[in-house]
Formats: C-alpha cells, structure tokens, sequence
C-alpha cells in the first residue's frame, strides 16, 4: 500500500465541473517522511463515477453506496469517461452525494489503505440537494480508490480534473540576488568585525557629515576587540554604545609626547563638549610614548552646558598599560557625567593618575572606581588630581587617594592611602579597614 499527502493545486471546490490553469510540484510522501516527487497534470474534466441508475450511470456500478460499505474504483486506464495512465500517483477531482437517505459523509482514500482513514471529505443531510467538494487522493499500488459510506445509502459521482505523476527535480538553479535587507532605523551605525556597517568606529564617525541638534546618531558596536589606528574624536551628538565593557574593547596605542593639559592627542577616545554619550565598552591604551590617556575630555566654551546635554560615561572600564606617563580620565573645562565606570592603571614609570580635572572641570560621579598599581616605579600616583571640582558618590579609590587644590565633595565612598585635606568635603567616607573618615577625610 502507498500512503500520500498530496497537495492539490488551484481546483475550486463547490464546482460541479472545476478547471486546473496551474502546475505546480507536489511530493508523494509515505509514513516515514520519505518519498517521490510528482508533477500536476491538469486535464479536460472527466467523469470517472456516476452510480446513478439510468441514462447518468458511469462506470461499473448502478446502485448507490450503502450504509458501512467501502467501494472500489479502478483509475488507472479507461475507467468511465475517463483515461488515466498506469503511473498517476494521485488525483484531482470534484466529488459529489447525491441521493443521500440518511445524513452521513464520504472518506475518499487509497483503495489498499489499511486501516482506511478516519476522516471526512464530504458530508450531506438527507434528501438534500447534490452535495460537491473538491477531493485530492492518493492511489493504490494497483490505482484504485476507495469511497466509504457511514450510514444510509447515497449514489456518487467523481469527475477528475487532473492527476499526478512521478518527477525527478532538476538540478539547482543559479543563486538569485540578495533580497532588499529590509529598512533600518535611521541615523544607527553599525560596527562590527563582520556583517556591519563598518569595521572601525573612526571609519563610522568620518561618514558622520550632518550631526546636529536635529540629527542625532548612534553607533552601535558589536562584541569584539576594535584595534584603532588613531585617537578617536567623537563628534557632538553622536553616541557610542558597546555590547558590555568585557566583550566590546577599543584600543589604540595613541601615546604622544604632548602632555594632556595641552591637548588629547594622546588619548585613545577625545570627547565633546556637549551631548555625547558613551556606555557599555572598554576603553585601552598601550601606550607608545611619554604621555597615554584613556579618555580626554574639554568644553570649548560655546556648548549649552545643561544637564542633559553634558558628555556622559555610563559602564564603561578604562585600561591603561603604556610605559611611561598614564591618565584614565582627563577632564579640562567643561562638565562631565561618569556612572560605573572603572579605571585600571598599574604600568608606567611616569605619572599614574586615574581621575584628573583641571582649569574649570567639573566631574560628577557615581560608582566610579579607581584602582592604581604600586609596583614602585612610578613617579606619581594619584586616584584623583583635582585641580577643578569633583564630586564622588557610591566611589572607591584604592592607593594614594587624591590630590586636590580645587573642591571634592564626597558621599558614602571608600579610599585607601589618603590625607586629609581641607578642600575636600565628606559625608559617609571610608577609609581602609571600613574606618569613618572625618568632615574632611
């Protein structure tokens, strides 16, 4: 016995006679999920069945269908008014009761199925109108069908509209055209090492031409290590966003021999003044020469200085590993945002210092911490060197706290290696060991 699940292609059911204007390939397939491919052969409708007595019986049979009755029809060869060759596997055809006694249905199937189906195709009431539908089943090994009656007796008429047969697909076709990748948001860059947009945030931010208030852009940087070949300027309004700070890093080798009080050419990231935000990345230098900085930051005194506005640092950790001189954080002028960020400095035989504002910054931090190696080489270490303001929330600051000439204000925070300083205001501080630190640490 062959089981089928054949799909039937474009045949209206409802219709006393139907029309097939498509061809279309369907599989054959058997119990197991395996099996043959066929093709759809649409023909000019013709009737296999009529087993109404009189001038409209076709084929062998003249009497109706009888309660509990299975009957047979032969389809291969001349059946009726009908030709169907020896290697259909299937068939199309519009199914119709008529005659019916007794409100029943039809199950139409393969004539060897064993056990036959347990399923409708075609049901009726008594003594109502001819009853179509449009049936598609499979044949037996010998092309036969079967036709099963539940209750009362009803005469059947099948007209087929086309059969199946076996195919073997053809060979593959050419590879068509990549498809339209759909709309993207606007104003969203992508970075990655593969697949993006770009491969480099310096070459995503140069294609960046109409930034402004009213153009405001993202770049998005996929997990990875990003080596740069040069400082990046991130332009106003524009936001850097990585996928975390331990599977998105940005390192160059940006040291230089010009001091940061000058400028940030040694930095690895230079920052705005106004309305650029950076989250959820690491930030590298290794150095190179006398003077690296992870992060260098200044306000040109044009910027609208609101709160909303100012640059901010939001989940990020800054590593420094050059030889010589090395600064996490360089603020000058201007204002500046930092929430969980971690500073890392523990290499270099100059300068070590994590956070440092001069001239007029300002820094506002939350859960910033800073730790700073003791190896003994280093000329200077300092977690923080204020010569502006700072003021520190929820912060901790691990060897040689600060150094501060301009104002500190400090809330529920932690230091190791401090001296007190009246420029430095505390509520809630900590020193090493969890001992309270005075008013003014």
């Amino acid at each position: 016995m062959r089981q089928f699940r054949l799909v039937h292609i474009g045949v209206a059911a409802g219709m006393a006679a139907a029309a097939v204007t498509s061809l279309g390939l369907v599989r054959a397939v058997n119990a197991t999920g395996g099996g043959s491919s066929s093709v759809f052969v649409p023909i000019t409708p013709c009737r296999l069945v009529d087993t109404r007595t009189g001038p409209n019986n076709v084929g062998t049979r003249s009497t109706p269908i009888g309660s509990g009755e299975a009957a047979v029809f032969a389809v291969w060869g001349p059946n009726g008014n009908c030709t169907i060759p020896n290697i259909a596997t299937g068939i199309a055809t519009n199914t119709t009761a008529v005659n019916a006694t007794a409100g029943s249905y039809l199950t139409v199937y393969p004539a060897d199925a064993v056990p036959r189906p347990k399923a409708s195709n075609l049901n009726f009431t008594a003594g109502s109108a001819p009853t179509p539908n449009q049936v598609t089943v499979g044949l037996s090994a010998s092309g036969a069908i079967g036709v099963y009656n539940l209750t009362g007796t009803v005469d059947v008429i099948i007209d087929i509209v086309g059969y199946y047969e076996p195919t073997s697909a053809g060979p593959p076709g050419p590879k068509g055209d990549p498809g339209d990748p759909g709309p993207r948001p606007a104003h969203i860059l992508w970075v990655a090492p593969s697949g993006g947009d770009f491969t480099s945030v310096r070459s995503a931010l140069a294609s960046i031409t109409d930034n402004d208030a009213t153009h405001l852009y993202l770049i998005k940087v996929a997990p990875g290590t990003y080596t740069e070949t040069g400082g990046i300027d991130l332009k106003p309004y524009v936001d850097l966003q990585g996928s975390g700070p331990r599977v998105t890093v940005v390192t160059c080798a940006c040291g230089s021999t010009t001091t940061p009080r000058t400028d940030g050419s040694s930095a690895t990231l230079r920052i705005p003044s106004i309305a650029s935000h950076v989250e959820d990345l690491s930030i590298t230098n290794t150095g190179g020469a006398v003077y690296s900085t992870g992060v260098w930051t200044a306000a040109d005194g044009s910027g609208d200085q609101d709160a909303l506005m100012v640059p901010l640092l939001r989940d990020v950790n800054i590593t420094l590993t050059g030889e010589h001189g090395n600064y996490g954080f360089w603020a000058r002028f201007g204002s500046t945002r930092i929430e969980d960020v971690r500073i890392y400095i523990d290499h270099g035989d100059g300068e070590r210092l994590g956070l440092v504002t001069v001239e007029t910054a300002f820094v506002s931090s939350t859960n910033l911490d800073i730790y700073m190696g003791q190896d003994g080489t280093a000329a200077l270490i300092d977690g923080i060197w204020n010569e502006g303001d700072v003021r520190l929330q929820n912060s901790r600051v691990f060897e040689n706290a600060f150094h501060s000439i301009g104002s500190i204000e400090v809330l529920n925070s932690l230091f190791e290696n401090f001296n007190a300083d009246l420029n430095v205001h505390c509520v809630g501080a900590y020193g090493g060991n969890f001992l309270a630190l005075g008013p003014h640490c």
